[in-house]
């Protein structure tokens, strides 16, 4: 049966059910979002304190030790690690924590300066631990001198040691990043067996949408969700391998390519998280005031709108209301 509509009244078309992408779109819920985001928060900054200590100049730094020995307690604790400063010699003050060499062939020392002797030879450094009661035997001519202590990190000594360890190795660098890389690979997969929305799909059949798409700038760099994985899993792999070379043979070349290829890592793993949350911007990114099916154009405009069986909605004609196809 035709209906005509009244004076001054456009017909409507047939109602479009929600496809619930708008639902969809919305992304993870805050909270996900939120704990993410403090998850990589908490992990960039326990990369940041490994990267000063592998590479003290990004402090303005020049060496870093662990220390060994209990003779600065309860300030430097065994298993603390300090980031030394080269200094001039009439920049040492009393009061200073300063490292140094005894002798060429025991390791290096860390205590504070209690007393300072200028002679013709230079600066000489009398040095005590702060847990000794007397002071060191020999003073300590500058030459000695690595440095004075820019910043004590607690507890990273002990981090250090067991990392180079096998052991140690297999659990802080090959299993974070293999449960890494397996999780990118599990979401390869989901994602293969999703091959697009239905919905889109059909849009692109019938022609609708697709000449706009086509005009847009083609020569911007886009990095698709695709592409981002396949990078995150090259950096799995390359990110602790190269960590475990400059461990093993510390070079400026080994610490560089090791720090980019985290940092790279770290970057990538931000972008993932940080766009699951922003949800896909595919055609509901359309203008709203244009509709999606021709069929509502149509309507809008006053011509008449098929009802799918042959019927035709919103045109007078002789046989409106008896139920008969006009001729």
């Amino acid at each position: 049966m035709s209906t005509e509509p009244a004076d001054g009244e456009v017909a409507e078309g047939p109602e479009v059910e929600s496809s619930g992408s708008e639902t969809e779109g919305s992304g993870m819920p805050l909270w996900r979002r939120a704990i993410h985001i403090a998850v990589l928060l908490v992990f960039l900054a326990v990369v940041a304190v490994f990267v000063v200590y592998a590479v003290p100049q990004v402090i303005g730094a020049d060496h870093s030790y662990v220390v060994l020995t209990a003779s600065m307690s309860p300030e430097i604790e065994p298993g603390d690690a300090v980031v030394v400063g080269e200094v001039e010699p009439a920049e040492i003050a009393e009061g200073d924590v300063i490292t140094f060499y005894r002798s060429a062939d025991e390791p290096p020392v860390t205590h504070r300066v209690v007393g300072i002797t200028e002679t013709s030879d230079g600066y000489l450094y009398e040095t005590k631990g702060d847990a000794n009661e007397e002071p060191d035997a020999n003073p300590v001519p500058h030459e000695n001198v690595v440095g004075s202590v820019v910043v004590t990190i607690p507890y990273l000594g002990h981090v250090i040691q067991f990392a180079n360890t096998t052991e140690g190795f297999l659990a802080l660098v090959v299993l974070p990043f293999g449960l890494l890389l397996l999780s990118e690979a599990y979401s390869v997969v989901g994602s293969s067996r999703e091959r697009g929305d239905p919905e889109t799909e059909t849009r692109e059949a019938d022609g609708s949408g697709s000449g706009d798409a086509s005009t847009e700038g083609t020569d911007a760099l886009v990095l698709t969700p695709a592409a981002l994985r396949t990078a995150i899993g090259v950096l799995a792999v390359v990110a602790p391998a190269s960590a475990y070379l400059a461990v093993r043979y510390p070079t400026a070349i080994s610490v560089t390519v090791a720090i980019g290829a985290s940092i790279s890592l770290l970057v990538a793993v931000g972008i993932r998280l940080l766009g699951n949350g922003s949800g896909g911007e595919s055609d509901d990114t359309a203008d709203p005031d244009e509709p999606d099916d021709p069929a509502l154009e149509r309507n809008e405009i006053g011509e008449p709108v098929g009802d799918g069986a042959g019927n035709t909605i919103g045109e007078t004609d002789a046989g409106a209301g008896s139920g008969e196809e006009p001729r």
